[in-house]
Formats: structure tokens, sequence, C-alpha cells
């Protein structure tokens, strides 16, 4: 426990500088847009319904909703040929923490401004001081205790709804709460939630030596708080930036290769895999726990170089295909899509599937005598079904059940890692389960087939975007990882992640050892079969 601590804290500099600098970044943008909108709406009652009431309304909405809507909508003024910056990362994420941020502080300057005495504005007006002065000069100075307390409440809120940016591409501290959450790794979720706690206490006294009228005081936290999180940052490893495998073969790009994964711990072990397979002189840049289409968007638009995608996704959500030609039709007329489409290459099928399937306790195959999907859907009406959030909007889903008419009593969506636990605890009758985690055979679960063939295979394969595409040099290094993997070695690889407790680094450079091992007896072997000159 001891270690794993260790390696969190080892992390936790890098992570916590990013985190400070959004909510610096997005509470100071909050306050250019509020502090002036607030003094004017303050006098126009007209406005001032509306104005608060569109704050008020952004509030409603759940922080990691208002982060998918940002995302969406950059996403679809893209698409427009609108706007051409990124649609991942600190643009979205420092978006919606400024709109978060807005109420309170829009609030508390409408509030404040109107607790002014009116015979002070009417004597500063007797004496010819101008509207504008006023506003400035005689109302803001009074309202500022108001003001300031509006300030402190945006601060705190922004620092938890920050742990959110994760699954948009930003690296914060939601990264260690996510990524421990995925991993069910204690370490890296108590120090992620105690840095953040620890953050918003910091940020929230600086801010309260500040409305005392303590300025140096406050300056002094603040600028102590970023100095020593800089250092600390710098003299450290980065915790987003990992360097890459040592070996005969690198790759210089000249600058880190950015490599994406998704919110389940096969897909962090690939991205590993990838970046150190690189072996880029300049480390690697891993952006964790995207959506599927967050992901398949930031690689096309190029804020990610390279992720592990899975045939049938691509056919089902981005082509949008129904009919199922065959397992290498569906990869040939995949990679040509892609390429012409959006310029994105397929550089390597791994060489195994990663297909969904059903999976139940022993006890319940038993109970109804399941041995399929065709079984389970003859009962369904009685079982409970987990899954991940993003498959119950996927065709996938839909296909599935129209096909074999499957009615479940309760529909559940929770995070891949918790599934398995909760079908294992019975909290779910069945789960949507993939064909190569390793829990499957650890927690002894019976696995029902797609046994009519409805669903489109799922072969992983390393995408490569438009950025890097082109790069001879690491397309050819790439493509040598073709064909290295079988379903039985992923899913040792992901039992050592999700029930071992490895990190998916260390399993990726298991994978690397093995991959080599096996390249130099292909090599021995090769050589061995050569004949002699004197044959």
């Amino acid at each position: 426990m001891l270690t794993s601590i260790n390696e969190q804290l080892n992390r936790l500099p890098d992570l916590l500088a990013a985190h400070v600098w959004l909510v610096v970044v997005s509470v100071g943008l909050a306050c250019v847009v509020s502090v002036p909108a607030g003094v004017w709406v303050a006098h126009r009652p007209r406005w001032r319904g509306v104005v608060l009431g569109v704050a008020g309304l952004i509030q409603t909405v759940p922080g990691m909703a208002l982060l998918a809507a940002v995302v969406l909508g950059l996403m679809a003024l893209s698409a427009a040929g609108v706007w051409r910056g990124s649609t991942i990362g600190a643009v979205p994420t420092l978006a919606a923490l400024v709109l978060y941020a807005l109420l309170p502080v829009v609030r508390n300057m409408v509030v404040g401004v109107r607790g002014v005495k009116r015979d002070l504005v009417d004597a500063a007006e007797g004496l010819g001081m101008a509207r504008w002065k006023v506003r400035w000069v005689i109302e803001l100075p009074l309202a500022a205790a108001v003001v300031w307390a509006g300030v402190r409440t945006a601060t705190v809120w922004t620092v938890g709804l920050a742990t959110l940016s994760e699954p948009v591409g930003q690296p914060s501290l939601g990264t260690m709460i996510f990524g421990g959450l995925r991993t069910i790794n204690g370490a890296s979720i108590a120090v992620g939630c105690v840095a953040a706690a620890g953050l918003a206490l910091v940020l929230d006294r600086a801010l309260g030596l500040a409305e005392a009228g303590r300025w140096r005081w406050a300056i002094g936290v603040v600028a102590g708080l970023l100095i020593g999180v800089t250092a600390w940052s710098w003299s450290t490893t980065s915790s987003t930036r990992t360097a890459a495998e040592d070996g005969s073969e690198r790759v210089d790009l000249g600058r880190a290769f950015v490599v994406g994964s998704k919110d389940f711990g096969e897909s962090e072990i690939l991205a590993q895999l990838a970046g150190r397979w690189l072996g880029n002189a300049e480390g690697f840049d891993h952006r964790r726990g995207m959506g599927g289409m967050i992901l398949f968007d930031a690689l096309t638009q190029g804020d990610v170089d390279a992720y592990v995608e899975y045939t049938g996704t691509v056919w089902a959500t981005v082509m949008r295909r129904e009919d199922l030609p065959g397992r290498s039709a569906i990869l040939a007329q995949m990679a040509g899509y892609l390429q012409a489409e959006h310029g994105i290459v397929s550089a390597a099928p791994l060489g195994f599937e990663n297909a969904y399937c059903m999976a139940v306790r022993r006890e319940t195959a038993q109970q109804y005598g399941l041995k399929g999907i065709s079984d389970l859907a003859k009962v369904s009406g009685e079982l409970k079904l987990g899954s991940d959030p993003e498959f119950f909007q996927r065709q996938d889903w839909v296909t599935m059940r129209d096909a074999y008419g499957l009615n479940f009593k309760d529909l559940v969506s929770m995070t891949p890692t918790l599934m398995y636990d909760a079908l294992k605890n019975g909290e779910v009758d069945v789960i949507t389960a993939y064909t190569t985690d390793g829990r499957i055979a650890a927690y002894d679960f019976v696995v029902l087939p797609d046994d009519r063939g409805v669903l489109p295979p799922y072969d992983a394969v390393l995408l490569m975007g438009p950025s890097v595409a082109k790069d001879v040099s690491v397309l050819r290094r790439l493509e040598k990882l073709a064909g290295t993997l079988s379903a039985t070695t992923m899913q040792v690889a992901n039992r050592r992640v999700d029930i071992d407790g490895q990190s998916p680094g260390e399993v990726a450079r298991w994978l690397i050892d093995g991959i080599e091992s096996a390249k130099q007896v292909a090599v021995k072997q090769g050589a061995a079969t050569q004949p002699s000159e004197d044959e």
C-alpha cells in the first residue's frame, strides 16, 4: 500500500499543476465577464432576471453533462467549418468551468451593488461625478465584500468540477480519481481526493485573507502554491508524459507522441503499449478515459495521434453499417473508409478480437439452462442487465435487443470496471462483458455467445490520425505490432490490471517483452531453416 501511495505521489505534481491552472484561469475569466455584467444588470431590472435566470439554468445542468454539451457544440462547429481549434482538452474544459462559475459572481455582484445606500450614490451624482465613475469608484468598492464571497464560492465549486475533465482529454486531479475507479486503486483515489480537497482549502484561505484586507498574505499563499507546484512538477516524472521504452528502434517526432484511450483497462494497456513501442525520444502523452466518439473526433482533428479502436465500433457507430459481410471484409472496408473520409490509417490489426458477450454467474446459467443469448431472451424479463453507459446508446444494443427480443426487468448503467463486481455480488444478473476480460474466468462467469451472429466482429486495430499518418517512420514502426497479440494474451494482461493491481504501463512493458522475445525466436528459427551455401 505504501509503495502504491508513493507511486501516486510521483504522479501528483503534474496533475496538481494542471488542476491549479484550470481553476485560476477559469475563475479569472469568469470574473472578467461577471463583474461588468453584474454592475450593468444591477441597474436594469428587465435584464436582471434574464441574466440571472440564464446563469442559474447553467447551474442546474450536471457538471459532466455541461462538459459533454460543450464538446458536442465544438464538434458541431468544427464540422461546419466555424471552429478550427481543439474539440477536447483545455478548451471545452475551461468553457464549462467559466460557465459554471458565472452565477455566484454575477449574483453577488448584483446583491452587493443593490445593497449600496442610495443617498451615497445621489450625493456622488450631485457633486457632478459621471455615472460610470459612480459605478466603479463608489458602488464597486462598497460591494466588494459581497462580490468577494461569490468569488470564493465559485473557486471552491470550480476545484471540484475540474476533476471531471478527464473524459474530455484534459489532465487534472480527476485523472487520479477516475483512473483509480477504473482499476480499483484506492491509493490513486485517496491521493486525488485529498489533493483536490486540500487545494480547495488553500485557495479559499487565500481569498479569505484578501477579503480581510491582508493582501500580502493572500498573494504570498497563492504565489507559494504556484511556485511550489511548478518546482515539484519540474523535479518529478510527468504523469501525462511517459518515457518511451529504450530500444534499437526509435522514432523522432520532435515532440511527444499523443496516444488516447477509453475508460476501461484494456484500452489503457494498449495505449501504453503503442506509446512505449514507438520509442519516441520525447516520450508520449497519454490522454485517458475519453468516450469513443470524443476520442475518434480527437483523432480526426489531430488532438490525438493514435489509439486502438475495434472494428465493430467503427462499422456500427461511425460508418453506421448494419450488414455483416465477414471479418476480413469489414476490416478492409473499414480501412478504406477511414482513409478516404478522414485521412486515418489502420496501421496495425493487433491480432485479437474483443467482442461483446453476455455473462452470468454459473448458478444463474444452471438455474435457467442458459447456453446462449437466445436462451437468455426467454427469461430476460426476470433479470437485471448491467452495462457501460455507452453500450446502451449504441446501435449494437438496439440490434441485439430487437433480434433476440430481449426485455430485461431493469437496465443498470455503470463503469466497465464495476460491472464485474456488481455481477459477482448479485447486484445485477447479467452484464455485457468483453470476451478478453480476465475477470470472466477469475470469477467463474459463464459466457453466453451471440449465437445468431447479429453483432459485428470487434478486432482491435491501431489507428493513426492524419497528423502522423504520413510519417513513414512512425507508420513502419507501429505496423510491426500487427498480429502480435492473441485473445489469450490479452485475457492475462487484463487480469494483471483488473485483479492483480498492476498498472497499465507495467503490463504494457510485459507485453513488449513478450513481443520482442517472440520476434527474436522467429528470427533464430528462420536463420536455422535457411540452407547453407554448401547445400
